[in-house]
Formats: C-alpha cells, sequence, structure tokens
C-alpha cells in the first residue's frame, strides 16, 4: 500500500468515527437506541435468571431465547457501544459487517441454548446460588454481566452447575447477550 493511500484511508477512518460520534458527544446523553432499547428486558439480573430457569424447567428454547437480544439491540446498542465509557461509539456497517458478526453470535447463541435444553431441559430445578464468573464490565452504553454462572439443585438433591453467557443491562433492563460462554 502506498503512502498516499494510507494517508487517505485513515483520514477516512477519522472522519467515519468522527461523524459517527457527533450526536452522541454533543451533550444529548443517551443516545436514541441506547434510549429505546430492552423496552422488553427484564426488570432485574435476579427476574431474567428466574424467567431462564423457568424457561429450562419446561424445555422451551423459545422462551429462553426471548430472554436474548435480538439483531437490532445487538447492532444499534451493544456492538457499537463495546468501546470504554466516554469513547466515541463505534461505527457499524448494518449492511456488511453488522449482519455477519450478528450470525456468528446468532448461531453459535443457538447451539449453546441447545445444549443447554437438551441437558437441563424438563428437569425440576431450584435456583441454589448464581454468580458472574468474569464479573462486571461497563462500557460506553451498556454492563455486562459476564458469564452466568448458575448452581441448581435438581428433585433428587443432586446439585449441577450451568455455565451460559453474558447479560446486558441497558437503562435498568436486563437481557442475554448470547448463551455462548464467553
Amino acid at each position: 500500500m502506498t503512502w498516499t493511500r494510507f494517508a487517505f484511508l485513515a483520514i477516512v477512518v477519522f472522519a467515519i468515527g468522527h461523524g459517527a460520534s457527533r450526536g452522541v458527544a454533543s451533550g444529548h446523553g443517551t443516545p436514541p437506541s441506547v434510549r429505546a432499547a430492552f423496552t422488553d428486558g427484564a426488570g432485574s439480573i435476579d427476574d431474567l435468571v428466574e424467567a431462564f430457569v423457568a424457561a429450562l424447567r419446561l424445555g422451551d428454547a423459545r422462551a429462553i431465547e426471548r430472554l436474548r437480544i435480538g439483531r437490532d439491540e445487538y447492532l444499534d446498542v451493544i456492538l457499537p457501544g463495546s468501546v470504554e465509557p466516554g469513547e466515541p461509539l463505534q461505527p457499524i456497517d448494518r449492511e456488511r459487517a453488522g449482519p455477519y458478526w450478528w450470525e456468528h453470535l446468532s448461531e453459535r447463541s443457538d447451539l449453546h441454548r441447545d445444549d443447554l435444553v437438551r441437558i437441563f431441559g424438563g428437569r425440576e430445578l431450584e435456583l441454589v446460588d448464581k454468580r458472574f464468573a468474569k464479573g462486571t464490565k461497563r462500557f460506553a452504553n451498556h454492563v455486562a454481566h459476564r458469564r452466568l454462572l448458575l448452581e441448581l439443585r435438581q428433585a433428587d438433591g443432586e446439585t449441577r452447575h450451568l455455565q451460559t453467557g453474558s447479560v446486558a443491562e441497558v437503562n435498568g433492563r436486563f437481557k442475554f447477550i448470547s448463551f455462548v460462554r464467553d
């Protein structure tokens, strides 16, 4: 790559990043896409986990999937906001890069969800304990509670451990980002 092409590319990348961040940095607070996000998420982590365990008891993959973010939430909130607080949001090419990353995450999440239903589905499960193995990390427009670990007691008294993916918190609402043990 010639020096001229490199300089031109650097200028284009800077201009795109600068333009994408102007609405956020202008003092208007939370970006519009974030204000509207997660309106149907759980009101607390406890509520989300209780709904997750209840859906597992039923072996209901669809009910479990409803607890996870959707494509637009991922492309409008999670992916662009996965930068440090105060940093400009990442510009996302929704026509090319965005769908690739969403499909990659979603396919893997579906496989893990189906494994969880196969292993735990249809069993009497009581939540004993929950924690996040990788802690909590604040990003520009959301908080990630990373790698959920559940301790569950079955009807026969046996304790089982379940590992699953991260939970996103946006405006006091909670949803799974994926069911991949990230």
